[in-house]
């Protein structure tokens, strides 16, 4: 193991008191071994639970695209009946109107060239 640098650390007095009731303990050899196991378990912790995440994310992503594969789809249809529906009650309305239309308009009494 490489050689150890030594440093200062400003750490909470509650802290410190655990730390030192755990030292008394025999649980750690002294300050540095509990300062060390911390920081190397919650660096462990985090490395864990980074790879964690991207597993859970891996497995969202797959079942998102489960959904979108077997629900796209029948969407897609459903959408495409419901369009197919509208059209065929709105363009017999239409023609109606259209028809309706046209005959309320005056007929065309010749051309303009005609009536002058």
């Amino acid at each position: 193991m490489a050689a150890k640098k030594q440093i200062s650390v400003y750490i909470d007095e509650e802290l410190l008191y655990w730390i030192d009731t755990m030292v008394k303990k025999k649980f750690f050899a002294n300050r540095n071994h509990a300062l060390t196991m911390c920081v190397m378990t919650t660096k462990k912790l985090l490395t864990e639970n980074e790879a964690n995440l991207q597993e859970i994310g891996g497995q969202i992503a797959e079942m998102i695209q489960h959904v979108l594969d077997e629900q796209l789809p029948r969407v897609r249809q459903a959408v495409f009946d419901e369009i197919r529906r509208t059209l065929g009650e709105t363009i017999p309305r239409v023609r109606e109107l259209a028809k309706s239309v046209a005959e309320r308009e005056p007929r065309d009494q010749g051309s303009t060239q005609q009536n002058l």
